[in-house]
């Protein structure tokens, strides 16, 4: 039986670093950058990752229909599964510049379009608003818009706090933590209830084994623990047999999934997102040593 990991990388079955900083996916790259190598987001790689993710696959196609002034085509309505509202939630998953003027005045119309009584829902939604769909929504547009730019950005995570109970409460959490990331330490108790959410749902082992990306309406293994991960939060036993499903299903060579020459082929973002999970919580899981050598590219700063 293989020891227990020393340190991070050694949990790893192969080095998926080299993929993952593939110039064809500048998006990935620079989400690589900073949540895996710990560039800071002004830095010049950074920069220039992110000024190339819009002229590429897949952001270039998920945008492809935006307008300078925000508006698009509208083949279909905007928060129809295929409509621009969707595809603007994506285009930010898959690491689209926030500072472009175009995806910032998509965001505007976007919510402008929304029905905001407490949370978010579309204009023809009846009922009570969804906690998962506005914790998306809040996870997509605050870094495009800024948490100080759009009163309805506080306003979407002040009642995230305050409303009695989540619809989906792994994905509110799990979004809800993304969203946080960038709000330099604004809302504690939101980020508390979030945490106590994965924490219950990874508990009651209701996370799904399944991995996939970008997630709307559920969540896996690998965005729950990554995100978990790059939110600082300690170990935590019940994490265990997450992060061993983790590196059970790494395939040989570093990645998880399968490669695919399709531009929103899931696998660099899951893969990052595994990675930090186990960069993170190896030594502590004390998870079994699987790579032999010391990975050739540069030590991540998460591990």
């Amino acid at each position: 039986m293989n020891r227990p990991c020393g340190e991070g990388w050694e949990a790893l079955r192969g080095d998926p670093i080299p993929r993952l900083l593939n110039d064809e996916r500048p998006g990935v790259r620079a989400r690589v950058l900073t949540g895996i190598m710990g560039r800071p987001p002004n830095s010049p790689a950074v920069r220039r990752a992110r000024s190339g993710a819009n002229a590429a696959e897949p952001v270039a196609g998920l945008l492809a229909d935006l307008w300078p002034d925000g508006t698009g085509q509208g083949r279909v309505p905007r928060w129809h599964p295929a409509g621009e509202g969707w595809r603007l939630v994506e285009a930010v998953a898959w690491g689209a510049d926030p500072t472009c003027p175009r995806l910032q005045a998509g965001w505007r119309l976007a919510l402008g379009g929304l029905r905001q009584d407490g949370g978010w829902r579309t204009s023809g939604s009846d009922g009570a608003p969804s906690t998962a769909f506005t914790a998306r929504i809040l996870e997509a547009c605050a870094p495009v818009l800024g948490w100080r730019s759009d009163l309805r950005i506080g306003e979407a995570a002040a009642w995230l706090e305050e409303v009695p109970s989540w619809d989906l409460p792994a994905v509110t959490g799990a979004a809800v933590l993304a969203a946080l990331r960038g709000a330099d330490g604004r809302r504690p108790r939101l980020r508390d209830r979030a945490v106590a959410a994965l924490v219950d749902a990874l508990e009651g082992g209701a996370i799904s084994a399944r991995l996939g990306f970008p997630n709307r309406r559920r969540t896996d293994l690998a965005e729950v623990l990554c995100g978990l991960a790059l939110s600082g939060i300690p170990y935590d036993p019940v994490m265990h047999s997450g992060l061993r499903r983790l590196q059970r299903v790494q395939k040989p060579g570093g990645p998880w999934g399968e490669g695919d020459a399709d531009p929103r082929s899931p696998e660099l973002p899951v893969t990052a997102g595994a990675l930090v999970a186990l960069l993170r919580y190896a030594v502590e899981a004390g998870l079994p040593r699987m790579f032999p050598e010391r990975p050739t590219t540069p030590r991540p700063a998460v591990s």
